[in-house]
C-alpha cells in the first residue's frame, strides 16, 4: 500500500521590511498607554488605559509596546484578577497569539504561579473548537501562557453594545457553549466561571470560544482550594459554589442557565448593592420571571432556564452533553416552524428530554412524505442536491449534502423516532453507536452521487483494545499477525519502510496503549471474524461497512476536504506521529463520530474497486477479492495526506496487518 508523507515547505528568510509589514498588518489603529490607571474589565475585554508592562524588553518595531522572548507585543487586550491579556506576534511561527501574562503583583506567590499553571494545564486538556486552543506555557520570570487568538468581541461586549439578543441566536449561543463545556466535562474538569466576559465571539462566523480557565480544576483536585474563599463571578456562581460547598460539573450548567437569562433580557438574575448580597440571593432566591421584562419569550425556553436553574444539582439537566442537544433540538425546530414552534410542556425535574417534546419535534420537522425524486444527473457537480426516491411513504427526508451540524442532529433525531430506535445505543461490550439517516452526497474521482437508502448505525469509535479482547478471550482467535511468522508490520523511520517484525501483533503493537486505544495490527480477516463474533454474541447484524457509508458518516454534512474544513489541523486528528491515542480524544464530527481523520485507518467491507461515473445507489463493491478498501488516515500519515481526508481511499491485501491498521463496525437498524 502507498504511503503518502507529509511534506513542510521551510519559510524564506526575510527581510526588515517585509518582517515588520507583516507585523504592521495586525497593529491597533489606537493608542495604548503605558502608564496611569487601570479599567478593570473581564480578562477578555479592551482596556482604555495599559498596566504596567515594566517586563517586557525593548523591541525595534515601530509601534509595538515590547518583546516577550520572541513574541513582538502587539496590544493589550484586556486585564482580569489574574493577569493581562496581550495581542502579540510569534517571530518563529509568524503568526498572531495572544498572551495572559500573570500579574506582577501575584509572580511572586507560589500558590499564584500553580493556579496560572493549572490554568494552562486544564485549558490544553480540552480541544474543541469551543474552546480557546493553548499552545505554550512558559515558567519563567513572568510566566505566561500563549494561547489562540480570536479576533471578536466578548459575549459581554455584544449584550453591552447590543442588549437582549433573539431567540436563534441566545440558542446557537447556548448550544456551542454547552458543546464547549461537554468536552471540558470530559477531561474531568469545570470551568467554574462561565460568564460572558469568559466567552468570546470568533468575528466572521461568531463561533463561541470558551476562554479563562482560570478557576477550572480537576473534579478530584482539591490541593489549591482555601478554606473560606469563594472563586468564581457572584452573578453567575451556582449556589452550592457561593454556599463554599462541593462543586462538581453541575456547577457550570447553572452558571450557562444565567448566561442564557442575561441573553434573553439584558439584567443579570442576580443583583444587589453587594457581592455578599447577591451571593445570598444566589443560594435563597430565584430570579424574577425572564417574561416580565421580555414577553416574546416562549414559556419552553424560559422553563428550560428555570431548569438550569434548580438550587439542587440533582434537578437540573445532569450533563452538557444533554443542554447541548436539548438547545440543538430546541433551534432546528425554531427554524423549521418559526415563532409557530410550541414543545409539549416538560416534566420540571425528569432527569431526560421527554419523549412528549420529541414526539413534537418530529411533526415539525418531518416535512414532506416522502423523498422527492431525482432525475439521473449527467456530470455531477459537488454540492449538488439530487433528491431520491423514499423507502417508505411516510419516511422524513434525506440528508442531502451540504447540511450543517443542526441539520445533522435534526436528521438523526427525526430518523430515529420514525424509526422508533435510539439515535444513541450501547451495546453489551462498552460500544456507542450512533445511528446515520438515508442520504446522498458527492464521492470519488470520477465524481458521482451516492445515495444511501438505508438508515444504519456506525460505532462512535474505532474498535478498541478491551472489545477486541473480549472477542479473544471468548473465542481463543489468533489474528493473521500472530499466526505468521514474520508478524505484523510497522512503520521504520530509518529506513523509511514498513517491515514486519515477530514481535509484532495487536497485543504489542510496537508501542505503549491501553484497554481505550484502538486496536490495531489487525486483518480485515480480522476485523470481519470480530463482526461475526459480536453478531452472534448480541444477536443483532453487525458488519463492516461499506466505504460509501463509511465516507457519508465520516463527511457529516459537508463537502470540504475533512469534516471539520478545508485544510487538515492536528488540533482536529489523532495524529502524533508515533502511536496512536485512545479514542474519543478529539472532537466528534456533526454525526457524533470519532477519529474519523487519523489514528488508524478503518477497513471497509468493500473489495477494490474503481469508482463510475453514474448514480450509485447502496454501493457495496465487489463481494471478493484479493484487497479491501481502508478508509481515513493513521496516526503518522500527516494532515497533508490525502488517503486521511474524507474522501481518502488506500488498500490493502485481506490479511495485512499493519500497526496502523483497525476498524470501527457498522450494524443495520433492524
Amino acid at each position: 500500500m502507498p504511503r503518502t508523507s507529509s511534506i513542510l515547505t521551510p519559510l524564506r528568510d526575510k527581510s526588515d521590511t517585509e518582517h515588520f509589514a507583516e507585523i504592521d498588518a495586525h497593529l491597533p489603529t489606537r493608542p495604548i498607554h503605558g502608564s496611569g490607571p487601570v479599567k478593570e474589565t473581564e480578562s477578555t475585554d479592551r482596556v482604555a488605559y495599559g498596566p504596567d508592562l515594566t517586563f517586557l524588553a525593548r523591541s525595534e518595531l515601530p509601534g509595538a509596546l515590547g518583546r516577550l522572548d520572541h513574541y513582538e507585543v502587539l496590544e493589550v487586550r484586556g486585564q482580569g484578577g489574574f493577569g493581562i491579556v496581550l495581542k502579540a506576534f510569534d517571530e518563529k511561527l509568524r503568526r498572531v497569539v495572544a498572551l495572559k501574562v500573570l500579574s506582577a503583583t501575584l509572580v511572586a506567590s507560589e500558590m499564584a504561579r500553580k493556579r496560572f499553571l493549572r490554568e494552562a494545564q486544564a485549558a490544553a486538556a480540552v480541544q474543541n473548537e469551543h474552546v480557546v486552543g493553548i499552545f505554550a506555557v512558559e515558567d519563567g520570570p513572568t510566566p505566561y501562557i500563549v494561547m489562540e487568538y480570536i479576533d471578536g468581541p466578548s459575549l459581554q461586549e455584544k449584550i453591552d453594545g447590543a442588549g437582549p439578543l433573539p431567540l436563534d441566536e441566545i440558542l446557537r449561543i447556548g448550544h456551542q457553549t454547552a458543546c464547549g463545556l461537554a468536552a471540558a466535562h470530559h477531561q474531568g474538569l469545570i470551568h467554574r466561571d462561565i460568564k460572558p466576559g469568559n466567552i468570546l465571539l470568533e468575528n466572521g462566523v461568531a463561533r463561541v470560544k470558551i476562554t479563562d480557565f482560570g478557576l477550572a480544576r480537576a473534579v478530584d483536585d482539591a490541593s489549591l482550594s482555601q478554606a473560606g474563599v469563594v472563586c468564581g463571578t457572584p452573578a453567575y456562581m451556582a449556589p452550592e459554589q457561593a454556599a463554599e460547598a462541593k462543586v462538581d460539573h453541575r456547577a457550570d450548567l447553572f452558571s450557562l442557565g444565567s448566561v442564557l437569562y442575561t441573553l434573553a433580557t439584558g439584567r443579570l438574575p442576580y443583583q444587589a448593592s453587594s457581592a455578599l448580597a447577591v451571593l445570598r440571593r444566589v443560594v435563597d432566591e430565584s430570579p424574577r420571571p425572564m417574561r416580565e421584562s421580555r414577553p416574546d419569550l416562549p414559556q419552553w425556553f424560559e422553563a428550560l432556564v428555570a431548569r438550569l436553574h434548580e438550587k439542587k444539582p440533582s434537578r437540573r439537566y445532569q450533563t452538557a452533553r444533554e443542554v447541548a442537544d436539548v438547545l440543538a433540538q430546541h433551534l432546528a425546530a425554531l427554524k423549521a416552524q418559526g415563532s409557530t414552534y410550541m414543545p409539549a410542556p416538560a416534566p420540571r425535574h425528569a432527569k431526560r428530554w421527554p419523549g412528549a417534546i420529541l414526539v413534537c419535534l418530529v411533526v415539525a420537522l418531518a416535512g414532506v412524505a416522502g423523498w422527492r425524486a431525482a432525475s439521473k444527473p449527467a456530470a455531477p457537480e459537488p454540492g449538488d442536491q439530487v433528491k431520491v426516491e423514499s423507502p417508505a411513504a411516510s419516511a422524513p427526508s434525506a440528508a442531502v449534502v451540504p447540511f450543517d451540524s443542526l441539520q445533522a442532529l435534526r436528521h438523526q433525531t427525526v430518523w430515529g423516532q420514525n424509526l422508533q430506535t435510539p439515535v444513541e445505543q450501547a451495546n453489551s461490550i462498552g460500544m456507542t453507536l450512533r445511528l446515520v439517516p438515508p442520504g446522498e452526497f458527492i464521492m470519488g474521482e470520477p465524481a458521482h452521487v451516492v445515495r444511501i437508502t438505508q438508515p444504519y448505525y456506525l460505532g462512535a469509535h474505532e474498535v478498541t483494545v478491551a472489545q477486541f479482547r473480549a472477542f479473544v478471550d471468548a473465542t481463543g482467535y489468533k489474528t493473521d499477525a500472530e499466526n505468521d511468522p514474520q508478524g505484523g508490520a510497522v512503520w521504520n523511520s530509518v529506513k523509511r519502510m514498513r517491515e514486519n517484525r515477530p514481535d509484532i501483533h495487536w497485543r504489542t503493537p510496537g508501542f505503549p496503549q491501553t484497554d481505550q486505544h484502538p486496536v490495531c495490527c489487525v486483518s480485515w480477516n480480522d476485523a470481519s471474524a470480530f463482526c461475526k463474533w459480536l453478531a452472534k454474541h448480541e444477536g443483532k447484524p453487525y458488519r463492516l461497512p461499506t466505504e460509501a457509508e463509511w465516507e457519508f458518516a465520516c463527511r457529516a454534512g459537508t463537502t470540504t476536504a475533512f469534516h471539520y474544513g478545508p485544510v487538515g489541523n492536528l488540533m482536529q486528528m489523532s495524529m502524533n506521529v508515533r502511536s496512536t491515542t485512545p479514542v474519543g480524544e478529539f472532537s466528534p464530527n456533526a454525526f457524533g463520530m470519532y477519529d474519523m481523520h487519523g489514528n488508524v485507518y478503518e477497513w471497509c467491507f468493500d473489495a477494490k474497486r474503481a469508482f463510475r461515473a453514474e448514480t450509485a445507489i447502496d454501493p457495496r463493491g465487489p463481494e471478493d477479492g484479493p484487497e479491501r478498501a481502508i478508509r481515513g488516515g493513521g496516526y503518522s500519515s500527516g494532515p497533508s495526506s490525502l488517503l486521511v481526508r474524507s474522501n481518502g481511499r488506500g488498500s490493502a491485501k485481506v490479511n495485512d496487518a499493519y500497526s496502523s491498521f483497525g476498524f470501527r463496525v457498522a450494524l443495520d437498524y433492524r
